[in-house]
């Protein structure tokens, strides 16, 4: 059985990759999600080949996540304390 292959373009260049049969379109849905931070990159690293291109995209995108995980606890944070704030009203 032959493993299944997905052709995605992630700032403005193609890569095919394999997948998981079934996985195709959550892959297309995270490369469309990629562009604007590979479009910036793009335009810095226009020169550079595709494999050093991707190597760092996944570089910027790992150094970043610290922020977008700090953003979503502090959002959790957020609804945890409207719900309680909401509870607490009720008690008598």
């Amino acid at each position: 059985m032959s493993q299944a292959r997905v052709t995605l373009t992630i700032g403005g260049r193609r890569i095919s990759v394999p997948c998981r049969a079934g996985d195709q379109e959550r892959l297309e849905a995270a490369a469309k999600a990629l562009e604007p931070e590979a479009r910036a990159l793009g335009g810095r690293f226009s020169s550079i080949d595709d494999a050093a291109f991707f190597a760092a995209l996944a570089l910027e995108l790992a150094a970043a996540p610290r922020q977008e995980t700090a953003a979503a606890v502090a959002d959790a944070v957020d609804q945890a304390a409207y719900r309680i704030a909401q509870l607490v009203r009720r008690l008598p």
